[in-house]
């Protein structure tokens, strides 16, 4: 095998297991048509997957999904203390706004947040999201407070990758001098507002948690039906959310 070839084949076991995550499964013919291969190069492809654990099928191996042992490898990619403590800090935020929190993290390659973790509301009517999907960063409220931390330099390299601000929904912020303003709210008040700007009746307020040790940020988002959680809900649970994030933070600080 070639230098050039196994980067090839490298390539397409990345977008392979992309593929799976953002559509959650597949099919050969869907594999082949993504790689530009003929289904049984798929074929082969998939079961050399399927060999190490990587991705499962069902009894027919008609159709592909992500395998479990994914999940070890995804875990790895974060320091474990990290998570747990973001977990933590998740769980008392739903105890105190009985609302979903999503634990999220920014990824590099594709100028996104993705979800890494979730604490559900135990509410029947709540607003969930799988753990490995993926946010943007100007239209939901974990991209916002990620943003709001950077420096200018750092922020107008994300602008410069992240390109057309595409529109969501009928509140997606589409202008990048709208946006900016909006990031002035944020780093003023200490949160970030979703206000049906990714999606219709959903909405949103996350806050940053700053792993120094690491060099890492991790954004939680309380999110809930647009019909419950209003923005007059949200602005009366922020104050206590803040309190209890500035007061986990010490000591978060004081046991490192």
């Amino acid at each position: 095998m070639t230098a050039s070839s196994g980067m090839q084949n490298a390539t397409r076991v990345v977008q392979t297991i992309e593929y799976l995550a953002e559509h959650g499964s597949g099919r050969i013919e869907d594999i082949a048509d993504l790689l530009g291969v003929h289904k049984s190069s798929a074929s082969r492809l998939l079961a050399t997957l399927r060999t190490c654990g990587w991705v499962v099928s069902n009894p027919s191996r008609t159709r592909f999904t992500l395998g479990p042992r994914l999940v070890r490898i995804g875990q790895a990619a974060l320091p474990e203390v990290q998570i747990e403590r973001a977990i933590q800090l998740a769980t008392d935020l739903r105890e105190l706004t009985d609302e979903t929190v999503h634990v999220s993290v920014p990824d590099p390659s594709s100028h996104q947040m993705v979800v890494v973790a979730r604490v559900d509301s135990k509410d029947p009517l709540r607003v969930t999201q799988p753990v490995g999907s993926f946010d943007p960063l100007h239209s939901t409220a974990v991209g916002k407070v990620y943003l709001a931390s950077l420096t200018p330099e750092e922020l107008e390299r994300e602008f410069e990758e992240m390109g057309t601000l595409d529109r969501y929904a009928s509140q997606t912020i589409t202008s990048k001098k709208r946006l900016l303003r909006d990031l002035e709210l944020v780093r003023t008040r200490g949160y970030a507002l979703n206000l049906g700007e990714s999606r219709l009746g959903i909405a949103a307020a996350a806050v940053l948690l700053r792993f120094s040790e690491y060099g890492s940020v991790v954004a939680l988002s309380i999110t809930g039906p647009a019909s419950r959680w209003t923005a007059e809900a949200i602005e009366s649970a922020m104050p206590s959310v803040l309190k209890y994030v500035d007061q986990y933070r010490v000591r978060f600080d004081s046991d490192s």
